[in-house]
């Protein structure tokens, strides 16, 4: 099961580019808070069958209005940028069935987080 006492987290609320993200005691504020925007599906074809449909997102942090962003050369996830038609910007998502989801970079396939979605 999720640990719901921590919330993804941008440091310190800060507004600036390349602002690493951290893990951080639930706490009511927009620095915790991020949208998910579905950008588009991908269907995975095996043969002439679909094997599966991808959705595609991309997360961006309500009070820096900045994109979750996959450091290229590191496993660290920044804010970066304002627009999210970069594949460093886009999320495959993936339902895990316990509450969980995971985002596989579009940009480094295999590179993972695991969050759990809360409405609110």
């Amino acid at each position: 099961a999720a640990n719901t006492n921590y919330s993804l987290d941008v440091i310190a609320g800060q507004l600036d580019n390349n602002i690493d993200l951290q893990l951080f005691g639930n706490a009511p504020t927009d620095a915790q808070l991020f949208h998910l925007r579905r950008i588009s599906y991908q269907d995975i074809m095996t043969g002439s069958e679909l094997n599966e449909t991808r959705t595609i997102v991309s997360l961006m942090n309500i009070k820096s209005q900045r994109f979750l962003d996959k450091d290229e050369g590191s496993n660290n996830v920044h804010q970066f940028g304002t627009l999210p038609n970069y594949k460093n910007r886009q999320w495959i998502m993936h339902n895990n069935g316990d509450g969980t989801y995971s985002f596989e970079s579009v940009a480094q396939p295999g590179c993972f987080m695991t969050i759990a979605i809360v409405d609110g």
